[in-house]
């Protein structure tokens, strides 16, 4: 990974990789072990390559550039091999689904995933009119360069493949994945009549790797997730770094500071010390804490990565807004009763502005998540995240203003020892006295020694 001869960005890099290392960060190296005896078909990772700027090329090129190697000693020479299959989303849809035909005829399978493909793809022994460059035979020969790499000067060195992406009309999402596919003596697609065992160690970058400078906030990242290594480094220096994957320390964070919301809104502190339906206010806040830590791992294991969906348009996504949508109201109410039982106007001026603002921090998200059903996916990640982080700071803000110790004295209950002229004070002003009158305020107090028969004398 080459980062530029700029001081700016040998400190950009440092930064990257730090947060790297203490972050899940979505850069793009594949390896691991295929054997076509246990899976017809392996999905390796679908990448957003951004768009080819044409002055820029070499900046802005996609590449997937690495090694596929045999385990089983070198089987090029047999003509067996299996199938490296690079494809774009409108090739690609036709080519996943009909994998599942392998299930009881693995050679229709292959005819079925290959019959679109195939009229596009360049072949040089079949189909060397083909105008996309699609597909690798692998395993490459020990040693040497994959035998559809025909001019080695496009290979980037120590490398057996490589494929360069370019799109000069926009980004675009494709899709990378192992196939036990291969073209027989007629040219025909058929199974792999023989089992291979092999290892792949693949590079997904945005940017050609021997280029004088790259943005490594570009250059490792999918186009659907660049940009968004700035607003992590914007977290850790806000919320500060921990070793837990950024959505789930997010959804923590959420509903914590939705349980504060509650807490305050139900006169905690401020009115009252002791709450009531605390196990109704503890019951809510616990689902939505599983409900949003579940969306986290369905997205993760159950969506299929050929779906172009966030993580609210699946079930649990939509039960979250809705619970969230539901807490929101049961915070209107509760902070209504507490403004009407509340007299002091430091407390009520406090409530006001408090309630304006965690309103739009809860109807914020169900309106941002309908928002990015009309937007590309793309661009829907960073969508969703900007605002998402973009609002709990301003909300988080807004929340260690308004209970600064200096701001906050004039309505938190604070445990002091002891003071009689506090609590006369709060007596005095206490709803059930509001409305004595003036004469009984005035009748004179007596001294409990005098002689009440001395008093009219």
């Amino acid at each position: 990974m080459q980062f530029g001869k700029t001081s700016s960005n040998r400190i950009t890099a440092v930064i990257t990789i730090i947060l790297c290392i203490i972050r899940n960060c979505h850069s793009l190296h594949v390896k691991g072990i295929w054997r076509t005896d246990d899976e017809f078909f392996h999905f390796l990772t679908k990448f957003g390559f951004q768009k080819t700027t044409p002055h820029e090329r070499e900046l802005t090129e996609g590449f997937i550039f690495g090694n596929v190697t045999s385990l089983g000693g070198n089987v090029s020479h047999t003509g067996i091999y299996g199938t490296l299959m690079l494809l774009p989303r409108q090739y690609f849809v036709d080519y996943y689904r009909n994998r599942t035909q392998a299930i009881s005829d693995p050679d229709l399978a292959c005819r079925l995933m290959f019959q679109d493909v195939e009229k596009e793809a360049y072949d040089v022994q079949c189909h060397d009119s083909g105008r996309e460059d699609f597909m690798r035979r692998v395993p490459c020969p020990q040693g040497s360069l994959c035998p559809d790499e025909d001019n080695p000067a496009n290979v980037i060195p120590s490398n057996q493949l490589t494929f360069a992406i370019q799109d000069i009309n926009n980004p675009r999402f494709w899709y990378l994945s192992l196939v036990a596919c291969m073209r027989n003596s007629s040219c025909a697609w058929q199974h792999v009549p023989w089992p291979l065992e092999m290892e792949y160690d693949l590079n997904i970058v945005n940017g050609k790797p021997n280029a004088a400078d790259h943005n490594p906030f570009e250059y490792h990242f999918s186009f659907d997730k660049q940009d968004t290594v700035e607003i992590y480094l914007v977290c850790v220096v806000f919320y500060g770094c921990v070793l837990v994957p950024l959505q789930v320390y997010a959804a923590c964070r959420q509903s914590l500071f939705m349980m504060l919301l509650l807490l305050l809104a139900k006169g905690w502190a401020i009115t009252r010390m002791m709450l009531s339906r605390r196990l109704l206010l503890f019951s809510l806040w616990g689902l939505y804490s599983i409900l949003i830590l579940t969306l986290y791992f369905w997205n993760m294991m159950e969506v299929d990565v050929i779906e172009d969906i966030d993580e609210y348009q699946t079930w649990p996504g939509w039960l979250t807004l809705a619970l969230r949508v539901l807490i929101m109201v049961w915070f209107l109410f509760e902070l209504r009763n507490t403004m009407m039982y509340e007299h002091n106007t430091n407390k009520l001026h406090f409530f006001l502005h408090f309630g304006a603002a965690s309103l739009v921090w809860f109807i914020y998200l169900p309106v941002v998540a309908l928002i990015a059903l009309q937007i590309s996916p793309l661009w829907r990640y960073k969508l969703l995240l900007s605002f998402t982080y973009s609002a709990d700071l301003l909300a988080h803000s807004f929340m260690t203003y308004m209970l600064w110790p200096e701001r906050s004295e004039q309505y938190l209950l604070l445990a002091y020892e002891a003071d009689l002229s506090n609590e006369l004070d709060e007596f005095n002003e206490a709803p059930h006295v509001l409305n004595h009158s003036d004469s009984a305020l005035l009748t004179p107090m007596y001294n409990c020694d005098t002689d009440p028969l001395k008093i009219n004398t």
